[in-house]
């Protein structure tokens, strides 16, 4: 959920930016378009051609007649002008260049009012007073927008403030139509994380299958239909073979017995040599052995699938630790004295207290330590070392022997399917995964609960 909440702000985001970023292009090119236009050559109106500049090139002598007629000349049509002319204070024309009949007369006060805000007869015009008088510049027609704007300065601002407002605005609408189009995205898509997240937990699943993401629910739905039909067909599957080992390990145990008691019976009997009596302690012993394998893949089969009822305690972990070396070491008939148990472990380790089934948590110690006994028959040290560290609790098993062989070891902490000859070591993992904790096998094994 926090995952989706993070793609919906980035989405609001990454949106608002590509707005901005469009809003900022586009003012860059209108401006960059007012520049071009403010800078076209076609129709000078500022710098070297400007009005202005133009104006103050004009000289005159004591009698306000221009000296530099020609220079004039060639200067006004450099700047493209249709045509110039100069007024005298009575609106008299003393000097003209390019000035067609119907223009050449006189103006008045009026006339020069309306021309220099506005055209004249059609002509953008631009004026500028001189030594001589008042100096007009006319433009080809058609060539220059002209219009005099006048506004009050509380008007000007209330202008400024309205688009601001409307600058600010239209961000805020664009927002919240981003933010509203975006929530609408977002619970579309939630419906599918929603939908995804029961699947990945085994849960039904029925998306509407409607809108832009049809495809995609359809397709959910459809998936979810095939793990249901496999997820019941796999739980009957892993249940009929539970049953089945169950109920042959339970038809075995009555013939099982017998022949215990018969390997027994050999076994004591004095009335017989001593090569069959030794036949029936071999009898018993191996009978013993695949009683205890089918106990073990009885418990292993109920632990998978979560069978096997855990009757939890709380209990001293330490003690279950040392209770497990000993009877190991006491379950030996011959030559106990050929491996020692060292246990180490913490003052907070002995203390430690551990809701678990005691009997299972026994059983995997157990496994482990026989397992060091019955693979170093010529003897070896056994080390148990307990401690907590970073409030976890640390139990790890290790022998001077020859340790766990790697591809085992690879196995075990891989959940390979195809495993031989290490149910103890199965189990083991099973009965910690089942109580949470977790066990990693490497030449020992390491043990950890959280």
């Amino acid at each position: 959920m926090k995952s989706l909440i993070k793609i919906y702000f980035k989405y609001v985001i990454l949106t608002v930016s590509i707005a901005m970023a469009f809003i900022v292009v586009q003012m860059c090119i209108y401006i960059y378009a007012g520049v071009l236009m403010w800078q076209n050559d076609g129709v000078p109106l500022d710098g070297k051609y400007s009005v202005r500049n133009i104006s103050q090139q004009f000289e005159f002598d004591e009698n306000k007649n221009i000296t530099n007629s020609e220079y004039m000349n060639g200067i006004i049509d450099d700047a493209k002008c249709e045509f110039a002319f100069i007024l005298d204070d009575n609106g008299n024309i003393i000097w003209e260049h390019n000035l067609s009949d119907d223009l050449n007369h006189k103006y008045t006060v009026s006339d020069v009012a309306s021309f220099s805000k506005w055209y004249l007869e059609g002509y953008p015009v631009s004026v500028w007073e001189t030594e001589g008088g008042l100096a007009v510049l006319g433009y080809p027609k058609d060539s220059i927008w002209k219009y005099n704007i006048v506004q009050d300065i509380k008007g000007l601002h209330m202008l400024f403030k309205l688009i601001v407002f409307g600058i600010i605005s239209s961000f805020v609408f664009v927002a919240v139509l981003i933010i509203i189009f975006g929530y609408g995205y977002y619970k579309k898509v939630k419906v599918i994380t929603d939908g995804i997240n029961n699947l990945s937990n085994e849960m039904p699943v029925y998306m509407p299958v409607n809108g832009n993401f049809k495809e995609i629910a359809l397709c959910i739905n459809k998936t979810a239909e095939k793990l249901i039909k496999q997820k019941s067909i796999i739980e009957k599957r892993d249940e009929a073979r539970t049953e089945w080992i169950s109920a042959v390990s339970h038809d075995i145990r009555t013939p099982l017995s017998l022949i215990m008691g018969y390997g027994e019976m050999i076994s004591q009997n004095n009335n017989i040599d001593n090569d069959t009596k030794e036949k029936g302690s071999v009898i018993k012993e191996q009978s013993i052995k695949i009683k205890k394998l089918i106990e073990d893949l009885n418990l292993a089969s109920k632990l998978e699938y979560n069978m096997q009822p855990l009757r939890k305690e709380y209990i001293r972990l330490s003690s279950v630790v040392r209770q497990a070396a000993v009877e190991c070491i006491n379950s030996i008939n011959e030559g106990a004295e050929k491996y020692n148990i060292n246990i180490d472990t913490s003052p907070e380790f002995d203390e430690y207290i551990i809701n678990a089934d005691k009997q299972l948590m026994l059983r995997a110690f157990e496994n482990i330590v026989g397992n060091s006994i019955r693979h170093n028959s010529n003897g070896c040290e056994i080390y148990i070392k307990g401690y907590i560290e970073n409030n976890k609790v640390h139990v790890i098993f290790s022998d001077s022997g020859l340790g766990i062989p790697k591809d085992i070891a690879e196995n075990i902490n891989n959940n390979t399917k195809s495993l031989k000859h290490i149910m103890g070591l199965i189990i083991v993992k099973r009965i910690i995964t089942s109580h949470g904790g977790k066990m990693t096998v490497n030449k020992g094994i390491e043990i950890i609960f959280n």
